[in-house]
């Protein structure tokens, strides 16, 4: 089959999650011996002689090009019912390894400015999906996210990570009853719904009323690295050590959004309690409603301790750096509130990094018996479980282990063969 994956959050300057699970969607999708088409909502321009060009500059910016209000207003209710992708051609002619770790590897690529915003005001003003068409033939469109698109003359499939906004209104920023008809709409468009653990199955079926036979658990995979190269890795943790001062195993580690169901708060809280000759690095950009977490975090910032600086938080850092990170980190802390999956786990325990994590959603499924799981509402828990992990080196190296070996029941491989199995059904049908 020839099948289409959106590149809505890929496309994204800093990315997300989804932004991953679209890219080893791919991956797997190509693996399994099908064609892909990339769509994205980035403009192109209407000369097929730079598309390429003009697709890959978007990639390399940091913030995204600045469009008027005029073309805003056009692009989202100028001819808004239906709306014609472009193929960007493939050409090679564009030197775009440097940007390996952030596109999408697809066959073809089609695209068109602003496309997804187009969609939401679309549905907002009607109710109904944005009809697209596109210039490449797709049998199969699988959205990675609840988009109001409907790709015309394609099967269309949604995935539905979770169920957050709904579960926990309070943490995310969605207009909750467009949420709630939006995915109410995915989920009757007929075919079956995808989702990434029993917990965001158990959510929808309970939520939304649907046979559990029509929502899909397909998980969801971690790229299970080989070893990296020692000298490269030895360079890695030099610069951790002389930018910011961090030795290896004298630090517990968050990395991801700065958002309220990601617990940031209760995480230096717990921190503060436990007070230990160790350091918080906190890695996440600009969140939203964190402003107390915000103020913690820079008041924390300055002060030191016999360990070195009690909290050291950092914007971003390039992939490789990162891997560094969580490599050389004593722990990784992720006791979110709610997860449709928690990707973070996986990623902490692929290399063999001892995990904290909650008692809560998605999150005991993906651990299994590989972390310490706690309560992410007990802020004493917390703090207990990271005194142990810092004390107790035989408890690391146990979880250490037993981590890499939860990690390889995620692995692309095994993902992969989930998602055949899923695609099958509709391999046959279009045949027939």
């Amino acid at each position: 089959m020839r099948i289409g994956i959106d590149g809505y959050n890929v496309a994204m300057p800093h990315g997300t999650g989804i932004a991953t699970y679209a890219r080893n969607l791919a991956r797997c999708v190509s693996a399994l011996g099908h064609e892909t088409v990339g769509v994205y909502g980035i403009d192109v321009g209407r000369d097929p002689a730079i598309r390429e060009f003009r697709l890959y500059d978007h990639f390399g910016r940091h913030e995204p090009l600045r469009i008027t209000k005029a073309q805003r207003w056009r692009n989202r209710f100028g001819n808004a019912t239906r709306v014609d992708l472009l193929e960007v051609p493939q050409t090679g002619r564009v030197d775009a390894r440097a940007l390996a770790g952030r596109f999408m590897p697809t066959d073809h690529v089609v695209s068109v400015q602003d496309l997804y915003n187009r969609a939401y005001a679309f549905f907002r003003l009607t109710g109904r999906f944005l009809q697209v068409r596109s210039p490449v033939p797709i049998d199969l469109m699988h959205w990675t996210y609840p988009i109001p698109i409907h790709l015309a003359g394609a099967r269309n499939i949604y995935t539905v990570h979770d169920l957050i906004p709904l579960k926990l209104p309070f943490a995310t920023l969605d207009h909750k009853a467009d949420y709630f008809s939006l995915v109410k709409r995915c989920i009757a468009g007929g075919e079956p719904v995808l989702t990434v653990s029993e917990s965001s199955q158990r959510d929808i079926v309970d939520l939304f009323g649907v046979a559990p036979d029509r929502v899909v658990n397909c998980y969801q995979a971690v790229d299970f690295a080989a070893e990296a190269d020692p000298a490269q890795h030895a360079a890695l943790t030099e610069v951790l050590r002389t930018v910011h001062g961090l030795e290896p195993g004298s630090y517990f580690l968050y990395f991801g959004a700065l958002e309220p169901k990601k617990n940031v708060g209760r995480i230096l809280s717990a921190f503060i309690a436990a007070n230990l000759p160790a350091t918080l690095v906190i890695v996440a950009g600009r969140g939203w409603q964190a402003e107390a977490e915000e103020r913690a975090i820079a008041a924390m910032a300055g002060r030191t301790g016999s360990g070195g600086p009690r909290v050291l938080r950092l914007d971003y850092l390039a992939r490789d750096l990162l891997t560094a990170m969580i490599r050389n980190a004593r722990a990784v802390t992720f006791p979110s509130l709610y997860e449709g999956f928690g990707l973070p786990i996986l990623e902490a325990m692929q290399w063999g990094t001892p995990v904290i994590a909650s008692t809560t959603s998605s999150m005991p499924e993906v651990a299994g018996e590989a972390a310490l799981l706690v309560d992410p509402y007990d802020t004493a828990a917390l703090t207990q479980a990271m005194r142990r992990l810092h004390d107790d080196p035989a408890l690391r190296q146990d979880l250490a282990d037993r981590g890499r070996e939860q990690a390889r029941q995620f692995t692309m491989e095994r993902y992969a063969a989930r998602l055949g199995a899923f695609y099958a059904g509709f391999g046959e049908s279009l045949q027939r």
